[in-house]
């Protein structure tokens, strides 16, 4: 009598290509046989690196697992049986936390915070950032400054988030070297040209004329009932023109020089 038949492996699972985050644990392979009743089987594994970043790198991105099951009766015939998984990451990080956006008084620099990323795989992300200014129309000193983060993992999946800081300003000059006495009296207002000596600055007027007409190098100076700008004698708010917030509509005023004195 001989034993010339094979084992027969069960439970064998089919190749499979999942998550690097999702590997299956080895299957419980079984084998019977015709002639030896306590066939053992033996797992054995191995892994070969199909695609890396950077190429060549321990650092792998897809890689296969060959699984291979082994059983052999008393008489040694064996049987083999095998599971190949490719194992792959097409998942991209996550955004665990972004800064909010911000609002600061220029001239302050702004300060951005930090973001936190996490991955499935990955736990060394490479993690830069690029700036974008985008002026504001209406004040020169105004703008928005937007961080963009980006996330990648070593398959080059990636995410991002960004924090946008609001540069304004929202604080009135300080006129300097005005004269106490150039105050203009209440419910009125008065240009104040830069660099014109305050005995040649225009007369006062009232405000709606007074900031429609500001030229570019001069600043309204309010009487002491107008120190808000936003209110007037009588407690009501200004009937200012259309385009007196933001001065945009300006009528220059005749360049005021002094008076040369009379030819002798």
């Amino acid at each position: 009598m001989v034993d010339t038949t094979k084992p027969t492996l069960s439970n064998v699972p089919a190749d499979q290509t999942v998550e690097c985050d999702n590997v299956p644990p080895p299957a419980n392979v079984t084998a019977s046989d015709l002639c030896d009743p306590d066939v053992q089987v033996e797992l054995g594994e191995g892994l070969v690196i199909l695609e890396s970043n950077p190429p060549a790198s321990a650092t792998a991105c897809t890689y296969e697992i060959t699984r291979t099951w082994t059983a052999t009766d008393d008489c040694g015939n064996t049987a083999t049986a095998t599971q190949k998984l490719t194992v792959h990451d097409s998942t991209s990080p996550t955004v665990v936390s972004c800064p909010a956006d911000d609002t600061i008084q220029c001239p302050n620099a702004p300060q951005f915070g930090t973001p936190q990323f996490s991955d499935n795989c990955d736990t060394d992300l490479t993690i830069t950032h690029n700036d974008v200014e985008t002026p504001s129309p209406t004040c020169a000193q105004a703008k928005d400054v937007t961080r963009t983060w980006t996330a990648k993992d070593n398959c080059n999946n990636q995410v991002t988030c960004s924090q946008t800081i609001h540069i304004v300003d929202t604080t009135k000059p300080v006129l300097a070297n005005v004269p106490a006495d150039a105050r203009p009296p209440k419910g009125m207002c008065r240009i104040w040209i830069d660099g014109v000596p305050a005995a040649q600055q225009p007369a006062a007027t009232d405000c709606p004329t007074a900031i429609k007409n500001r030229p570019e190098n001069a600043q309204v100076l309010f009487g002491n009932d107008f120190a808000d700008s936003s209110k007037t004698k009588s407690g009501d708010k200004p009937k200012l023109p259309p385009n007196a917030k933001g001065f945009t509509d300006v009528k220059p005023l005749p360049q005021i020089l002094p008076k040369r004195p009379p030819e002798s």
